[in-house]
């Protein structure tokens, strides 16, 4: 199979998973009790979108880079220097800046630091983190359809 299969193969099960949380959820609403499960399919969500970057950074460098090295899709901490982002980048995909520099700006332009949009990144980066090394969290919905539930006089958000 090839990495493309795969990456179209991952975005199918994280869309039927995220209906699936999404139900889950909506049934905790009803019920006013939180299946405990969805900490585990939320965690398994959140590393399969991680895995999706990678094996994009690993197609880069397999096929821009002429590397097989093992490497992650890069996510730099905004505080960090300009000069630091370039060089971390750099060590990330060597010979990529040269070599194709539109596709090395790419990498630069998409840091949170650069584009506000891409913050998601960062808490990408940070609950996956968290989730596989610390503990399970829960998620909580900030949109607008955020429900609240009424627990023993407390709010609850779900």
């Amino acid at each position: 199979m090839t990495r493309r299969e795969q990456i179209d193969l991952l975005k199918g099960v994280i869309e039927t998973d995220l209906l699936i949380i999404q139900e889950t959820f909506y049934n905790s609403i009803k019920t006013r009790e939180l299946d405990k499960t969805v900490l585990i399919k939320i965690k398994n969500y959140l590393e399969n979108l991680r895995t999706i970057l990678d094996y994009l950074a690993k197609e880069v460098l397999e096929n821009r880079c002429n590397r097989q090295v093992r490497n992650y899709f890069p996510i730099m901490n905004e505080g960090l220097s300009d000069t630091k982002i370039k060089t971390s980048i750099s060590g990330c995909f060597p010979g990529l800046e040269t070599d194709y520099p539109e596709l090395f700006q790419y990498f630069i332009n998409i840091q949170p630091k650069y584009h506000t949009d891409n913050k998601w990144l960062t808490e990408l980066n940070e609950l996956c983190g968290s989730n596989k090394h610390e503990e399970l969290s829960l998620q909580v919905r900030k949109d607008e359809i955020v429900n609240m539930l009424t627990l023993n006089n407390r709010h609850t958000y779900i």
